[in-house]
């Protein structure tokens, strides 16, 4: 089965605002991703986050996607250790910090091998062509992480001939941001660089920001059914913590560099596609806890981690016979790191933390067989082996039911899983060697209905899921010490509804809601989630507006449990105004809502940002 991800995300976009228009698509290389077919997929195209003129592709995906919402703290970047940012929650799971679900770029999984989380500092709009998100269990294909979903970056795919693009934003709080892309594809070489700077200065004291990242992509054809690639993606930041508002920080700071190597050979055949990736993501952190403003002392040691993600992943996809596409894939993982406290007069090296690493492998494969004109069957099966945990059998099955071109529904069963990471096990107070995966399974029935010759499309997703051993941090008494255990229950429902409308050539229409019931709480995953949004263009100039509606998002859970509602509302204009210069300004929270997402981290009120975008 080969999946055309990126084409087929151009074409579905600019027809959804240009059903009128005759599509000229420029070559493109396909590259042959794991499948994603599933009724609980969501897909933001290139047209989306360009227009959204952010920095970072997590903040555009709480309004775009039903079912995820990601915290937030400040006007720009998300931070490390206390106090961060950028978790992200798919239904309700996600784990604190962010381990339930699975970030990857082009299919290469994104967190530290060491913390087993991502940082959401390192992925960046200048890099995305599309990012798919799968609302839901993704273990089959992913295995452990992708037990609440994954989010899949896929990179920018040059287009024929040299094109380069230019933007430069400025706006509230000093805060800047710059980008640059370069793209190639000459006969058989094609080649993407982009390099980024961002800056801001905080709505809050010792909330300050800076990061420069760059970002390379290298391909080459080898002949019709063979091609080769690799990327490498660097990310430096320096964020400030400036704590609650009850309790603020001074010097809480964070010196981070992520990084990511991969290499892919990639095959295309008439019934057969597949890729091996090997792939490095590395990282290495410096962070000064800082000290309580009102009374406290400098600390006399600073932590420091150095932590590696190795990989090899393989997969192909193929058809046997009409009808029928299968997946077999197997992936091996070496991740780790070391951990230490140093000095911070002179930097000498104190108490070590960790200095470990562990195995993972897995195998898998999956299936589609179209049974008659109307029904269509699918089913998989991953066999996942840990160094700590032994064998993991996680099976997925499904079936379609395709009533006619313009109504669908879908059933679907699937199991999670989620291992305890390096961090738990082993580092810091809380750890426990003895804890255990955490297991969820999710039971889902969508609706997908098309209605005005296509012009309105809408879907439906009812689900169900329920786990245990769920990884909670609690106070032992007998050890006078808090500790993760193996205690928590997940047992969540919900619905969620999205829609999109193509009036005309001019004007279109989209919107999303979710609705979530969580038996255990959690925080950063709001009961309620509405986004309504219009986009107009005429001639030169382009017009949009956003406006969600949060309520029920706990801030806080347990005997004092919180919640805030809010309703945002931002608009964004452009105008061309030449072929080659575009100017675009933004305004953020137009309504000067006061509201928190992270307890203690108050949002800032309006926020206005302007510049302009050079393509040439």
């Amino acid at each position: 089965m080969l999946i055309l991800l990126p084409l087929s995300s151009l074409i579905a976009e600019n027809w959804a605002n240009h059903p009128d228009t005759t599509l000229n698509i420029s070559p493109v290389t396909i590259v042959s991703y794991k499948p994603t077919d599933l009724p609980n997929v969501s897909r933001v195209g290139l047209e989306t986050i360009e227009n959204r003129y952010e920095s970072s592709v997590l903040s555009l995906l709480s309004e775009e996607v039903p079912g995820l919402f990601t915290t937030q703290r400040g006007v720009m970047g998300y931070g490390v250790s206390g106090g961060a940012a950028g978790a992200i929650n798919i239904r309700g799971l996600g784990g604190s910090p962010t381990s339930q679900v699975l970030m990857l770029i082009d299919g290469q999984p994104q967190y530290m091998g060491l913390m087993g989380h991502p940082l959401a500092d390192t992925y960046l709009a200048s890099m995305a062509e599309q990012i798919t998100v799968n609302r839901g269990p993704a273990s089959v294909l992913y295995g452990s992480n992708a037990l609440g979903g994954t989010i899949n970056i896929n990179t920018t795919t040059p287009r024929q001939g040299i094109h380069n693009k230019a933007q430069v934003m400025y706006g509230s709080y000093n805060s800047l941001n710059t980008q640059y892309s370069n793209s190639i594809r000459k006969e058989k070489f094609h080649s993407y660089a982009s390099l980024s700077y961002d800056r801001t200065d905080g709505h809050r004291q010792n909330s300050d920001f800076e990061r420069l990242a760059g970002f390379l992509k290298l391909g080459y054809e080898l002949n019709s059914n063979w091609r080769i690639s690799s990327d490498l993606n660097l990310t430096q930041f320096e964020a400030a913590n400036p704590g609650t508002i009850a309790s603020p920080m001074i010097d809480n700071d964070a010196s981070i560099l992520r990084g990511m190597l991969n290499l892919n050979l990639g095959n295309t055949f008439r019934n057969s596609s597949g890729t091996v990736q090997a792939y490095l993501n590395f990282g290495k952190h410096f962070i000064n806890d800082g000290y309580k403003a009102d009374g406290g002392a400098p600390l006399t040691s600073r932590f420091n981690s150095k932590d590696h993600l190795l990989g090899l992943s393989a997969h192909q996809n193929f058809s046997l016979f009409k009808g029928n596409n299968l997946s077999a894939g197997l992936d091996l993982q070496h991740f780790g790191g070391e951990a230490w406290n140093s000095a911070a007069f002179d930097g000498s090296r104190l108490a070590g933390l960790a200095d470990t690493s562990l195995y993972n492998l897995a195998i898998y494969l999956t299936g589609r067989q179209q049974v008659g004109d109307y029904v269509s069957i699918h089913a998989g099966l991953r066999a996942d082996k840990n160094q700590l945990f032994g064998l993991e059998w996680v099976p997925q099955a499904g079936i379609d039911f395709n009533l006619n071109a313009e109504t669908q529904i879908k059933v679907l069963f699937g199991k999670g899983f989620r291992n305890p990471t390096i961090r738990e096990l082993f580092m810091f107070v809380p750890r426990n060697p003895d804890l255990q995966p955490e297991r969820i399974f999710n039971y889902e029935l969508a609706l997908a209905q098309k209605l005005f010759e296509q012009k309105l499309k809408m879907e439906l997703n009812l689900f169900y899921m329920r786990g245990d051993n769920s990884i909670q941090m609690l106070y032992q008494a007998d050890e006078s010490r808090m500790k993760y255990l193996n205690t928590g229950e997940i047992e969540n429902l919900g619905l969620e509804f999205s829609a999109n409308y193509a009036l005309n050539r001019q004007l279109s229409f989209t919107g999303n809601y979710s609705w979530l019931h969580m038996k255990n709480p959690v925080t950063g995953s709001p009961r309620h989630k509405l986004y309504l949004a219009a986009l107009f263009r005429q001639n030169s100039w382009s017009l949009s507006t956003g406006l969600q509606y949060i309520n029920g998002l706990y801030t806080q859970t347990g005997n004092a449990a919180e919640t805030q509602n809010f309703t945002l509302w931002n608009v964004r204009g452009s105008y061309q105004l030449l072929s080659w210069m575009e100017l675009f300004l933004k305004a953020e929270n137009l309504l000067n809502q006061s509201y928190e997402i992270n307890k203690g981290f108050p949002m800032p009120g309006i926020t206005v940002f302007g510049g302009f975008r050079l393509k040439f």
